[in-house]
């Protein structure tokens, strides 16, 4: 049974249990829902949009908590950076059109300013990328950005729409992720049943 909500996990593996018993088949694993695995990294990003990432890909295999759509003033957009409004902020990833050159130096000017902007974690997604040409000061900034800037070629509303409509897959090329995925997971896995059935068979055959 997988993607089992943590609390609920005792009562799920105790009635799953009893399911499988009268169905005369082992359970063998009741694994919780492992927040954050399931959504896409920048280089899942990439692929998506069809478009690389504008700043340095020092964090190709970041991955975002949630997404944010950016279209108010920079006044409310920094009182929002700033904590003024009361938001958490941390693993967000602001998606604003790329017409929005006031917001992307104002996000990019705050993170500079932050003395442990190196490990910020919030990202940020440019839509409509063909549409507008960023200044050139705007990009020489993206460039060397200290956060993970990505671009995408469709409107703002067909980019929000295929980020909530992607299914993130595991990166065999990001070891971290599976290690710590696999961390998550192990204790679940029921191995000793696993041997039990694989012995059970092979003693049928």
């Amino acid at each position: 049974v997988n993607k089992v909500k943590i609390s609920k996990l005792p009562m799920v593996k105790h009635y799953m249990t009893l399911g499988a018993r009268q169905l005369e088949v082992p359970l063998l694993g009741c694994i919780p829902h492992t927040a954050g695995f399931d959504s896409p990294s920048c280089s899942d990003l990439e692929i998506l949009f069809g478009q690389n990432m504008l700043s340095k890909r020092d964090a190709a295999q970041k991955r975002f908590k949630n997404y944010e759509l950016v279209t108010t003033s920079l006044e409310r957009f920094m009182e929002l950076l700033n904590g003024k409004r009361n938001v958490r902020l941390e693993g967000t990833c602001f998606i604003t059109h790329s017409s929005r050159v006031d917001l992307i130096m104002g996000l990019i000017t705050h993170i500079n300013s932050k003395v442990t902007s190196n490990n910020y974690e919030s990202g940020l997604i440019l839509s409509g990328i063909n549409d507008a040409t960023l200044p050139k000061v705007a990009e020489d900034c993206i460039k060397h950005c200290k956060f993970p800037v990505l671009a995408s070629k469709t409107t703002t509303a067909e980019t929000m729409r295929l980020i909530a409509n992607y299914t993130a897959k595991m990166d065999p090329k990001d070891p971290e992720l599976v290690s710590s995925l696999m961390a998550q997971i192990e204790p679940h896995i029921y191995v000793d049943a696993m041997l039990k059935e694989a012995q059970k068979r092979s003693s049928e055959m």
